[in-house]
């Protein structure tokens, strides 16, 4: 899971939804594939416990 803080300046427009674009590359060349996807990301309120 990836927890991910925004303020109101990365709120998405009205029936928007949040996309993180992740680029993982391999440090080898041809190691592996190179990840880019695009995923769409839920808004969630929420508050760290103690």
């Amino acid at each position: 899971m990836v927890a991910i803080q925004l303020d109101a300046r990365m709120v998405p427009a009205p029936g928007g939804v949040p996309v993180m674009e992740p680029v993982i590359k391999p440090t080898v060349p041809d190691g592996f594939e190179v990840i880019n996807k695009k995923l769409p990301m839920r808004l969630v309120n929420g508050q760290a416990s103690r």
